[in-house]
């Protein structure tokens, strides 16, 4: 059974994370308004590609960007927020079953890998557990709302473009906004 579980069905949730990210990805790249969106991205590549970096590392990062300084106790609460949701998820006015289960999905790898760690009876069915939590997570993400957290990054780095090439040097170079 473990090496099943170790391979072949490893493989199989690995492909499924891959590609069921880049086919999101693709969804989103493809979702946004291009005839809207003034921004020249083939042409002011150097600066959107400066932005994008710098927006997703400064939003890492508590109190990294003006908004997060600018408002220090939802800063705290953001982070405290995503922090706390692994130990109490106590949001009950929008969260529901299904939110419940997204949470459990995604803490049972770490619970499963200290169990089979520190367990005194014979572990391999709990190593067994573990990794099945962890491919089921894996499969989770791109089909679930777990998918933000892939999505954060290219939505982050969408604005830090569209931001890196408008107000990061390209004022003043003749480009009409």
């Amino acid at each position: 059974m473990y090496e099943f579980v170790t391979g072949p069905l490893a493989w199989l949730a690995f492909a499924v994370f891959f590609i069921g990210n880049i086919v999101r990805l693709v969804f989103y790249v493809r979702g946004l308004d291009w005839k809207l969106d003034r921004v020249t991205y083939s042409v002011n590549t150097s600066f959107g590609v400066k932005g994008a970096v710098r927006s997703v590392l400064f939003w890492l990062a508590p109190f990294g960007t003006h908004s997060w300084r600018d408002n220090p106790w939802f800063t705290i609460l953001v982070f405290v927020m995503h922090v706390g949701l692994i130990f109490t998820p106590e949001v009950r006015i929008i969260t529901n079953a299904y939110d419940y289960l997204m949470l459990a999905i995604a803490v049972a790898p770490f619970v499963t890998g200290l169990i089979a760690r520190y367990a005194f009876v014979h572990s391999e069915p709990w190593l067994i557990v573990h990794v099945l939590s962890g491919e089921l997570f894996l499969i989770a993400i791109p089909l679930t709302k777990l998918s933000h957290f892939v999505l954060f990054f290219a939505t982050r780095a969408q604005l830090g473009m569209d931001y890196g090439i408008k107000r990061g040097g390209m004022k003043s170079s003749g480009i009409n906004w």
